[in-house]
């Protein structure tokens, strides 16, 4: 029995490749049109923990012999992304891999490459010693970047674009077309962008002469058909058995999140010391997974808190604390989830002029990591609802009036935690089988 280790089977935390799972025929249709289309750049866009990295990385390893990928931060510049890809091209340049593609163009962007390595290392190494600044060379504008990709089969993949400034995101998007226009020489040359948020135009920005070369493909949250095949794939691989009860309780809990899915499964196993494929074949049971979901819970009450005081944090003075007002309503729903009209409605019981414009703009707001991405917007019933469950028992426990929990104390912290418990409680006893 070939043995697998645990945590390259479960993955919450970087892409999953054995437990790997094909998404709807429509968006796999998408994504491998775009993909063989020469000159066609793609934005990936969706909410954070549905599995966009996994599921683009894992399509392009399937048709690329490697991928250069550059993540972003709230501090990187398009220079940065510039640089970050230069680098890992060095592999090809000037490490002698031998890539198909790069045979016919090797000796002339070989040297070119060389050359303009030594310039950013002299500039580099004349720097202060204190902060070192590496900048970028004339040489090496965008069109350079994309004949050395191009050339060695190479595919750009951008992560967290949404993080980026909206002047960093201008000056990238404006350099798409240099890639559209090499594509002539390099029909593979691909520039990728995976950004979490609402809308494509919230991750890329770009000039509308690019509408028809651009393809945006939405990631929605995974179905529960989808987080059970994770589940199922892992069992094999590490000769290890949940019951269904087990599987229905961690596809609740994980709210179409294929992260959270990994990371409960990671839980359990680890919380019986299965740390690679068994020998013998282990039954896991309730209370293995009560284990599993104290230690989650444990480990994220802080970042509840944190993704809470994101959302309602007013930056300007406004009439309106539009995060307070829409997670309070939300908080009022007992469905999973809700449409705009009904949510609308919940807010206007309180206060009759509250705007609907204000309510379209902060749910999308709401949406994205600055603002702790709180909310889930299900595109296929156009309803929302809290990203997770461990977010919605918070928000709900901030505005119980009756437990008064709206200060930073450890009491409220204590309550919080035994508000999370209760709610695993719930899940336990759901769905006995």
């Amino acid at each position: 029995m070939k043995k697998y280790q645990t945590n390259e089977v479960y993955t919450p935390t970087s892409q999953a490749k054995l437990t790997f799972v094909e998404r709807s025929t429509d968006i796999n249709n998408e994504l491998v049109d775009s993909l063989m289309t020469p000159g066609k750049q793609i934005i990936i866009y969706g909410p954070s923990g549905t599995g966009k990295s996994t599921l683009i990385i894992n399509k392009l390893n399937q048709t690329y012999e490697s991928v250069i990928i550059s993540r972003c931060t709230n501090e990187s510049l398009f220079e940065d992304l510039v640089l970050d890809a230069f680098d890992q091209l060095n592999v090809f340049y000037n490490g002698g891999r031998s890539v198909t593609a790069f045979k016919s163009f090797g000796a002339s962007l070989n040297k070119s490459y060389l050359l303009i390595q030594a310039q950013i290392q002299a500039v580099t190494s004349r720097t202060s010693t204190e902060k070192l600044e590496r900048l970028l060379p004339p040489q090496l504008t965008p069109q350079r970047l994309a004949e050395f990709l191009g050339a060695a089969s190479n595919c750009w993949v951008i992560e967290d674009f949404h993080k980026l400034k909206h002047e960093e995101k201008t000056k990238f998007s404006q350099n798409m077309k240099v890639f559209v226009d090499s594509a002539t020489d390099y029909p593979m040359l691909k520039m990728i962008a995976i950004g979490a948020v609402g809308t494509a135009r919230e991750v890329v920005d770009y000039d509308k002469e690019l509408t028809n070369r651009v393809s945006e493909i939405f990631i929605p949250i995974l179905s529960k058909n989808e987080l059970h095949e994770i589940l199922d794939k892992g069992e094999k691989l590490l000769n290890i058995q949940f019951t269904q009860a087990i599987k229905n309780k961690i596809v609740e809990f994980s709210n179409g999140l294929g992260s959270i899915c990994h990371q409960l499964a990671l839980n359990i196993c680890f919380s019986r010391e299965v740390f690679e494929t068994c020998e013998v074949k282990i039954k896991f049971n309730n209370s293995d997974l009560k284990l599993a979901l104290e230690k989650f819970i444990k480990s994220n009450s802080d970042t509840l808190k944190g993704r809470f005081d994101k959302a309602i944090k007013v930056h300007r003075e406004r009439i309106y604390n539009n995060g307070y007002t829409i997670l309070q309503a939300l908080a009022q729903s007992t469905k999973d989830g809700i449409g705009f009209k009904e949510l609308l409605k919940i807010i206007q019981k309180n206060d009759l002029d509250y705007p609907a414009g204000n309510l379209t703009q902060y749910l999308k707001k709401l949406q994205e990591e600055d603002r702790g991405n709180i909310i889930s917007h299900n595109r296929d019933n156009n309803t929302f609802s809290f990203s997770d469950p461990f977010i919605k028992t918070y928000v709900q426990c901030v505005f119980d009036e009756k437990n008064n929990l709206g200060n930073d104390t450890k009491e409220f912290q204590r309550q919080v935690t035994e508000t999370l418990e209760k709610l695993m409680e719930r899940i336990l006893k759901k769905n006995k089988n």
